[in-house]
Parts: C-alpha cells; sequence; structure tokens
C-alpha cells in the first residue's frame, strides 16, 4: 500500500532519566536542611544574649523591649527566608549585619548593668567594713539611689561620668594645724638649736635640754603659714571658738602667743640628779685637751695637715641626724648621711677647703698643704679655713663570704654637730674662732702665716 505523502511520521524520542517526583523530594530536604541550620544559628545568636541586672527597673525593662522587639524582627525576617545570621551572603548580608550589631549593642548594655550592680555592691561593702568613718554615708547612699532611679541607660552612664566613675563619697578631710606647723618647720629646715641649763634645787640638780627657735625666724616662718588658706581659715575658726581670745591683735600676734611659745623654746629632756653633801666644789675637769702639734689625715691618697687641734679624751657617741654633709676619708668624697649615725668623735682641726669649683676639684674638698705651698693650681682666694670634726661610726663589712662589725672614720664639719658636741663635752665657747689664714713656705722650707682675705704677712709659724 503506497504511504499517505501528508502524513508525518512519528518522532522517536531517547528515553529519559529525570524523575520529577524524586527531584521534588531531594529538593524539599534541601530547603529543610537549610531552614534547620538558619534556625540553629538564629538561636546560637540569642544564647549568647543575657539578662539585665536588677539594679533599674526602668533600665531593666527598657533593655528587655529592645530584646523583644529585636527578637520579633529577626523571626519576622526569618520567615520571610531571610537568613539573618549570614553577614556574607550577596543579598540579605545588609539585614544579617544590623541584625548583629544590634544583638552586640544589647549585649554590651546588658552588660554594663551587670558591672554597675556589682559596683553598687561594692560600694555596700565598703560602707559596712568603714571602721574609720571616713565615708560620706548619707552621700554615698544618695548616689546609689539616684542611679537606681534613673530614668534610662544613657542617665546613669552621663552620672557615673560626672562622679569619676564612684559613687563613694568621703567625708572632707580635717585641716590638723599642729601637724602643718610640724611639717611646715621640717620642709623649711628649721630646725632650732640643742640648749642645756643645770639649776640647783635643794639637793638636787635639775638638768634641762630643749630645741630653741629664734622668735624672729619663728615669726617668719608663720608668716609663710599664712599664706595657706586653709592654715588662715583654721586660725580664724581657732580664734572665733576661743573664749579668752580678748586683746585682739592680728593673727601672727596670736600665732606667736599661742603657738609660739611653745615652738619657741621645746623640752627634749629633763633630769634630776641627787647632790651628794660631800661633792667637791673643785671644777669638773675637761673632757678635751689642745694641742699646737697639728694632725695628720690621711683622705684617700693624700696627706692633709689639720691645724688648732682639740682632741677629746672620752671616746663618747653621740647622734649625727641625717642630712649632715662628711668626707669619707677613705675616697675623700663629700656626701650626706643617709641616715642617723652614732658618730664617736676623736678630735677637731681646721682644715683649708675650696670656696669654688677649680681646676677639676669641686668647691668644699679638703686641700693638701703642697696645694697650697706650690701656689699654681689654687690662689689664695680660691680657699678658706674650716673646722671639721673626725670621729668614727660603726657599719658592716663584708671579708670574704662574712659579714662583720666595723667602723668607718669620717670628718664632719664642726658647724653642723656644734650644739651636740658643746652639750656632751661642755665645750663652753672654748673652741678657738676660725681664721682665714694660709700658710706659705720659704725655699728654706720656713712656714709664714698670711691673712687669706688681705693677704697680709701675719707672722712666722713656729
Amino acid at each position: 500500500m503506497a504511504q499517505d505523502p501528508l502524513s508525518i511520521p512519528t518522532t522517536v524520542l531517547p528515553e529519559s532519566t529525570f524523575d520529577p517526583v524524586q527531584f521534588a523530594k531531594e529538593r524539599r530536604q534541601e530547603v529543610l536542611t537549610e531552614q534547620k541550620d538558619r534556625r540553629e544559628r538564629y538561636n546560637k545568636a540569642w544564647e549568647s544574649v543575657g539578662t539585665p541586672a536588677g539594679m533599674n527597673r526602668n533600665v531593666q525593662q527598657e533593655l528587655i523591649a529592645r530584646r523583644n522587639q529585636i527578637l520579633e524582627e529577626g523571626a519576622n525576617k526569618s520567615a520571610e527566608g531571610i537568613d539573618i545570621t549570614d553577614i556574607s551572603h550577596p543579598k540579605y548580608g545588609r539585614d544579617a549585619m544590623e541584625f548583629r550589631s544590634s544583638l552586640d549593642q544589647l549585649n554590651m548594655d546588658i552588660s554594663k548593668t551587670e558591672a554597675i550592680d556589682k559596683l553598687l555592691g561594692e560600694a555596700r561593702n565598703m560602707i559596712a567594713k568603714d571602721d574609720k568613718g571616713i565615708i560620706d554615708v548619707n552621700a554615698t547612699n544618695a548616689n546609689i539611689a539616684k542611679i537606681r532611679s534613673a530614668k534610662n541607660l544613657n542617665e546613669i552612664d552621663q552620672f557615673l561620668s560626672s562622679k569619676g566613675d564612684s559613687v563613694i563619697e568621703l567625708k572632707p578631710k580635717q585641716f590638723d594645724m599642729d601637724q602643718y606647723i610640724v611639717d611646715y618647720m621640717k620642709d623649711k629646715g628649721i630646725k632650732g638649736m640643742n640648749v642645756s641649763s643645770e639649776t640647783p634645787k635643794g639637793n638636787f640638780l635639775i638638768t634641762e635640754q630643749y630645741n630653741q627657735i629664734p622668735p624672729e625666724e619663728l615669726q617668719s616662718a608663720f608668716m609663710g603659714m599664712l599664706q595657706n588658706p586653709d592654715f588662715r581659715n583654721k586660725v580664724k575658726e581657732m580664734r572665733a571658738n576661743d573664749a579668752t581670745d580678748l586683746r585682739g591683735g592680728s593673727d601672727l600676734e596670736y600665732l606667736m602667743e599661742r603657738k609660739g611659745n611653745r615652738l619657741a623654746r621645746q623640752q627634749t629632756g629633763l633630769k634630776r640628779e641627787w647632790i651628794k653633801p660631800d661633792k667637791s666644789d673643785k671644777p669638773e675637769e675637761k673632757k678635751y685637751t689642745f694641742s699646737n702639734e697639728p694632725v695628720e689625715t690621711l683622705i684617700g691618697k693624700y696627706k692633709a695637715v689639720g691645724r688648732n687641734v682639740v682632741t677629746f679624751k672620752q671616746q663618747k657617741p653621740m647622734k649625727v641626724t641625717a642630712g649632715e654633709s662628711i668626707v669619707d676619708i677613705e675616697s675623700g668624697l663629700n656626701k650626706p648621711i643617709s641616715t642617723a649615725i652614732t658618730f664617736t668623735p676623736i678630735n677637731t682641726a681646721e682644715y683649708y677647703v675650696l670656696n669654688k669649683n677649680k681646676a677639676g676639684a669641686q668647691a668644699g674638698t679638703i686641700l693638701t698643704d703642697t696645694d697650697i705651698s706650690r701656689g699654681t693650681r689654687f690662689k689664695p682666694e680660691d680657699y678658706e679655713a674650716k673646722r671639721f670634726v673626725e670621729g668614727t661610726y660603726p657599719i658592716k663589712k663584708k671579708v670574704g663570704d662574712k659579714t662583720v662589725d666595723a667602723t668607718k672614720t669620717v670628718l664632719v664639719p664642726y658647724e653642723n654637730i656644734k650644739n651636740e658636741l658643746d652639750a656632751e663635752f661642755k665645750l663652753a665657747g672654748d673652741i678657738p674662732q676660725t681664721k682665714n689664714e694660709i700658710v706659705r713656705y720659704t725655699k728654706e722650707g720656713k712656714a709664714a702665716i698670711f691673712d687669706a682675705t688681705t693677704k697680709k704677712f701675719i707672722r712666722w709659724a713656729e
């Protein structure tokens, strides 16, 4: 049978492997897995959000309301298929970034409420442990109440910033006038001088020791103190409460009368000794001797000569306070004492010392007779006579692996311990006054004495 020319033959397609049912199942599983992962990431983000502390109910409610709002917005976007946890998503990254920023700020504010709550707790503990009563409890509790009643967290931040991030208020420190006077006198180096007096009373000898400050020096110190407003106000308060202040007068006069008399002559010691009936009227033997012979002292590597020597008969220790300048015999260095020492005087003599820096040597350096006689490095106007006291004090010294007791020999300026020496050895002004004399030697070795200031010849040395 012939084929119909208008007929179209059936097209045979290759067999397809696509299974729409299976595809739908797999796609559904992918969507469910993606939703599950997104939900887990979302829940994990919320697990990091804490609960605001209850230090302020207004703030607590505000933060809880913000938390619920962020939670609701996040849930709505998640329902719309937006992954608000994936900040790298090309389409929803901005939404995720805003969500993360809101969550971070909420966490910071919640942490801040915990820190403030801890701060208030520490303040209450400090009040409970304040045995000395230095905390102003009413003012501190007022600060705590201010924080607990604030309208929002920003108001608390501003308040704490104005208080230096502390709610503790201290009571005003009372101005201690007596301590201020003591500190001022010490700072200005006003020490006065040690004085000793003996007064017979019946069969007893009363020995009084006291520290005496010249009235004019004390008056000058009070004038300086009155420049301090706190001190000046304390004086006015003192006078207002002093029923005996009837004569009027200036604050300076009042201070000299009320405080100055005690400071000008401050007792440091009192001794009462029984006088035996058979006590001899012979004058007490002096505890020192004079010598026309000079004393040679090895300072460092050089030998210095001391003149007008007074030697102490008794080896009697005495206290020398810190700050006095000494010359270390071993090193020749002039330096202050760092602490008080127990000083035992041996003798006192006059040495020639530089009165200015010259030829590589510092002012105060003790010169040798060789320096003086040569007259090349140092001229008469460069040095002057100054009296020193030679003595020893105990030290600890390293010998091998052991530390042993030893003594150090030093020179202390006589003027620095004059009062102590007078009280201990009763020198009574017997120390000859230092004369500014210098020695020149002739070619024959004969010593000529000249006045260091006028350069005039005085005498030949004996």
